[in-house]
């Protein structure tokens, strides 16, 4: 709402790449992308040009749910980080989402929409 889309930018510096995860079709974000991670290059002491890569992710079905599927992304990405510090995954796999590109996401938005509000209100006492 307000004119406002959230994507998920990462960096990975062991393949010196930076993963994009965009909602929306068309990924309406990636130019902002590339500019933010020219930036963080030079902060993060790339040891050279980092690779960019479009994640192909589960896309939002309204114009509303950009910050939950960021959510979603994030939840995504630290599994799998926590799956490679283990050994149960490969670095090169821990981006990738084609397990659940397949997945009906919009009632598993739902569930989070409602947990995270469940979580809120929680902490607010």
């Amino acid at each position: 709402a307000g004119g406002a889309h959230w994507s998920l930018l990462c960096y990975s510096r062991v393949i010196n790449s930076f993963f994009h995860y965009d909602s929306l079709d068309g990924a309406p974000n990636s130019e902002g992308a590339a500019g933010l991670e020219r930036i963080m290059a030079d902060m993060l002491r790339c040891p050279s040009e980092p690779r960019h890569i479009e994640v192909k992710c589960p896309l939002q079905e309204n114009m509303s749910d950009c910050g939950m599927y960021v959510i979603f992304y994030a939840e995504h990405v630290a599994t799998e980080y926590k799956k490679q510090l283990i050994g149960d995954t490969s670095v090169e796999n821990m981006w990738d989402m084609q397990g659940i590109v397949q997945t009906p996401l919009p009632s598993e938005i739902v569930e989070k929409r409602v947990a995270m509000k469940r979580c809120i209100e929680r902490l607010a006492g």
